[in-house]
């Protein structure tokens, strides 16, 4: 430990050389408001039905035996978009199980901004990948061209609080593509998301990702709640919305 008074609180605990926190104030850049004038075009975005969303969607349609617990072991058989939580089997644990169906290559929780949520519990996560599992292997010098691969994004809603009684992770929006695998998706990383806002649609965040086809793309994808309320008002909450 260091025998000085260090310049900064808590320095003097860092044994492997200064944490980065420490070093740098960042508060600044992830919690200010950057894309303003980067908007959802609701034109880009088709509502299409489950049906024919179907090609899109994970190959795999049966059910996975997924075991929970240490010492009370629960056997549960898992749908494709079924998820357990974890507080049901731990007194102390809190998270999901998520059957996503697929080979998954890339996730990324969506940065927020504390000045534009209503509810700090609630967090979006992106997953992709392969729609096939663990029988499809593709490499990754391998191009699927354009429109012959067909694949989806989803995006889910997910409750994560040790203070407040869980809920029900929410598969919230499939965003259908035919630019083939998903080898890595990421998230503007600050300053886009929003909630509420006046005569348009609020956007999620700004998702960039690499795709089969030899392409790295980059949308702006529009925030669940205003797809549901204003896009697709008559679908069903416990169904996502599918969209391409």
């Amino acid at each position: 430990m260091n025998q000085f008074p260090p310049p900064k609180a808590g320095l003097q605990f860092d044994l492997e050389g200064p944490h980065a926190s420490r070093l740098i104030d960042n508060v600044d850049i992830y919690d200010q408001v950057t894309y303003k004038d980067v908007h959802v075009l609701p034109e880009e975005w088709d509502i299409v039905t489950q049906s024919e969303a179907e090609p899109y969607l994970p190959k795999r349609t049966t059910p996975i035996s997924v075991t929970i617990g240490i010492e009370d072991k629960v056997t549960l058989d898992m749908p494709t978009f079924g998820q357990a939580s974890l507080a049901d089997h731990f007194k102390y644990k809190r998270g999901y199980v998520l059957n996503t169906g697929i080979n998954i290559w890339g996730l990324d929780f969506v940065p927020k901004l504390a000045q534009n949520e209503t509810d700090r519990s609630i967090q979006y996560l992106a997953v992709s990948g392969y729609r096939g599992s663990s029988e499809e292997h593709i490499g990754m010098n391998e191009i699927q061209p354009t429109g012959t691969y067909l694949n989806s994004i989803q995006i889910w809603k997910l409750k994560l609080s040790v203070k407040q009684n869980q809920e029900e992770a929410v598969l919230e929006l499939c965003l259908l593509h035919d630019f083939g695998v998903i080898f890595d998706l990421q998230w503007c990383p600050y300053g886009a998301y929003e909630e509420e806002i006046p005569d348009r649609l609020p956007k999620l965040g700004i998702l960039s990702f690499v795709a089969g086809d030899g392409t790295t793309r980059t949308v702006v994808v529009p925030h669940p709640d205003a797809v549901r309320r204003q896009i697709s008002p008559n679908g069903d909450p416990k169904q996502p919305v599918y969209s391409k």
